[in-house]
């Protein structure tokens, strides 16, 4: 019977201390809903019973909180010095009663406070580290000052200059004191070069704008860039030219100067900087050949041209400091600049073609062949789309295909250039053959899946419609993003265009045009859309049609007749799928290519009004010759205005009207910049 009894004890005891702690985390709950709903008064109530009970230390912080934003400061600090004799610690106690001072306007009381914790505390002999008091102090202060100083007099404690150096230069960045934050990044990176990627990638944050200066002392996402960008890129270039011009041994200096240069891309600059370094540390024009090879990712070309042209020249005029390895490589980049210039249609004459594909083929012959294969390509395909020698594309292509030793990857890279090259020579069957294999060889890969999309044009272009859409079902779900956009493309007009007789006539005509556009037989291709615009009951395909035209003027430099078509789509078929796009490529015509003739004309104005000026022994024909050159030129620059007015028309139709189309933040981004948002 005793047992029982004292089992039964047990069990009342145990189910009290279980009522109780369910109650206390009832009433936890409740105060928290209180709090976040505004009852502050209530939730003060709850508070202040738990921490009788429970003077946990969560509990206690939500307490104080509660008390300081009430603004019951009294209260408040009987908390914290109720909560000290609790505490084997009393460092975030100190930090507490120091917040409250400063709430209160009491500065003289809550320096004293912070001066117990950042030069008296012995840190040696408490639980806690630096960063924890470092990241408390800023919670509770939202400064990083008394943070800055906790590290300091810890340095000083240590005796070793490098010590905390990262920690600081986090504080001094997070403070936006960017003299002190490089002092210390330099420091770190004397002691500690290994720290150069977390460096760069704290800079690149300040330097890019993705860290704004925040009111609470805190970091904020997003910033402009106006004072976050340029502003800080400025400083950091202004204190390394001078540290540079003290310590011009010092390479990590100059690593850091190259970079930021690189960052607000200042090639030029980069790369004066860069033979420098070339001379000072012999690195072989490493340095020289990766910002060249940078601009031209960038596509300044003419600086990128510039650096592979000098590098080289320098190299052949006194062959010293630099390594063959980085020559030959600016040989063969320089070579592929022109051809991207080429292929985007910024060179057109063909003396500069036929230098090219000549410079191709000695490149060819100097170069071994794991370097010569992407050259190879390069220049097959000058020889069949530039220069109208498809034979010999073909020729070179199957020539390097017997290449012994070549990877099953650069055989499919091969055959599908020559398949390429095959289809536009109007070889069809060749062309489906080796489209063919490459899929076969790659179902899975990139390289597959565009063999795939290419052979299903083919035969689109053919009118073998009904195999070609089956192919672009497929590759709908494709893992890349452009065939899978491509083919859901072609197969919705396919789609769309099956009339109930399914003798496909209207896109019989507008396929073969596709196919003469791959040739680039651009007139056939406009002669044959204008057929369709003629034949009767086809009138659902006029909008394809028009934009279609409107892509072949702009291949052939036609802008006007371009913006025609594109008009004929926006306001003949304003609910059709094609009319936003038809919108945002008008208005980039407009913003771009009208008024690339106009800012050219304007930038010769000044040299020609120069003339003018300073040239007064010329004839008044030559005088009259000049004036009439510079009306003209000032007509430019007006058109060019009244473009970019009508672009920014253009881009604001977009998101005002078409405001589910993914074009929508791109013609955001465009109109804000045409009205001057970022000057």
């Amino acid at each position: 019977m005793l047992f029982w009894l004292i089992l039964l004890g047990s069990g009342l005891s145990f189910g009290v201390a279980q009522n109780t702690k369910t109650e206390g985390k009832n009433d936890l709950q409740l105060a928290q809903r209180y709090r976040n709903s505004g009852q502050m008064e209530k939730a003060l109530h709850l508070y202040e019973s738990l921490y009788e009970k429970d003077p946990q230390v969560f509990i206690y912080q939500e307490y104080l909180s509660i008390l300081l934003d009430l603004q019951q400061y009294a209260q408040a600090e009987k908390l914290v010095r109720k909560q000290a004799k609790k505490e084997a610690s009393t460092v975030f106690c100190t930090i507490d009663l120091g917040q409250i001072y400063l709430l209160q306007g009491q500065k003289a009381k809550a320096e004293k406070q912070f001066k117990k914790i950042t030069e008296e505390t012995d840190f040696s002999s408490v639980r806690y580290s630096f960063s924890e008091v470092s990241q408390y102090l800023i919670r509770k202060t939202a400064t990083y000052d008394y943070s800055i100083q906790l590290y300091q007099n810890a340095r000083k404690w240590t005796g070793l200059s490098e010590m905390y150096a990262y920690e600081l230069a986090v504080l001094y960045r997070l403070s936006w004191r960017i003299p002190e934050m490089m002092e210390e990044y330099l420091t770190l990176l004397e002691k500690h070069p290994q720290a150069e990627s977390q460096v760069w990638m704290d800079l690149q944050a300040l330097v890019s704008g993705s860290e704004s200066k925040s009111t609470d002392g805190g970091v904020a996402g997003g910033g402009d860039g106006s004072a976050a960008g340029g502003g800080v890129g400025m400083q950091i270039k202004k204190i390394l030219y001078q540290k540079v011009q003290k310590q011009a041994g010092n390479k990590t200096i100059q690593d850091l100067l190259i970079w930021i240069l690189v960052q607000e891309k200042d090639f030029e600059q980069a790369l004066n900087q860069a033979q420098t370094y070339l001379q000072r540390f012999r690195d072989g024009g490493k340095k020289w050949y990766e910002i060249a090879c940078m601009a031209d990712e960038n596509e300044y070309f003419n600086i990128a041209e510039k650096a592979y042209r000098s590098l080289i020249e320098r190299y052949e005029k006194e062959n010293t400091g630099l390594s063959m390895a980085y020559v030959r490589k600016s040989k063969i980049n320089l070579l592929n600049l022109y051809f991207k210039q080429l292929e985007k249609q910024q060179i057109k004459e063909d003396t500069k073609i036929q230098e090219l594909k000549k410079e191709y083929q000695n490149l060819l012959l100097e170069l071994g062949k794991e370097e010569a294969l992407p050259l190879c390509r390069n220049l097959a395909r000058i020889y069949a789309y530039y220069t109208q020698q498809g034979d010999s594309a073909v020729f070179l292509l199957e020539q390097a295909l017997a290449w012994p030793n070549l990877s099953i990857w650069d055989k499919a890279q091969l055959k599908v250039d020559l398949a390429d090259i095959l289809l536009f020579l109007n070889r069809i069957w060749d062309a489906t053959l080796l489209y063919g294999q490459v899929e076969k060889d790659f179902k899975q890969d990139a390289i597959g899946f565009y063999a795939k999309l290419q052979n299903a044009r083919l035969f689109y272009y053919i009118g073998e419609f009904e195999w070609a859409k089956s192919q672009l079902d497929v590759l709908k779900a494709a893992t890349s993003k452009t065939i899978a956009n491509d083919a859901m493309e072609l197969s919705l007009l396919i789609k769309e265009n099956n009339n109930s007789d399914s003798n496909y006539l209207g896109l019989s005509y507008v396929s073969r045009a596709d196919g003469m556009v791959y040739r680039r037989l651009y007139l056939n291709a406009l002669s044959i859309l204008d057929s369709v615009l003629t034949l009767p009951g086809e009138e659902a395909l006029w909008e394809d049609v028009y934009y279609k035209k409107a892509q072949i003027y702009i291949k052939i430099d036609s802008v006007d007749q371009a913006l025609d078509c594109f008009k004929k789509v926006y306001d003949g078929y304003p609910t059709g799928f094609l009319a936003d796009d038809a919108l945002f490529l008008s208005a980039n015509l407009l913003e771009n290519k009208k008024c690339q003739e106009g800012v050219e004309l304007g930038v010769k104005s000044g040299h020609v009004k120069d003339k003018v000026g300073t040239l007064r022994k010329m004839e008044d024909t030559e005088i009259a010759t000049i004036k009439l050159e510079n009306e003209k030129q000032e007509r430019s620059w007006s058109e060019c205005e009244e473009n970019k007015e009508q672009a920014k028309q253009r881009y604001e139709r977009i998101f005002t009207e078409f405001t589910s189309s993914s074009l929508v933040p791109l013609a955001r981004e465009r109109y804000r910049i045409l009205r001057g948002d970022n000057k």
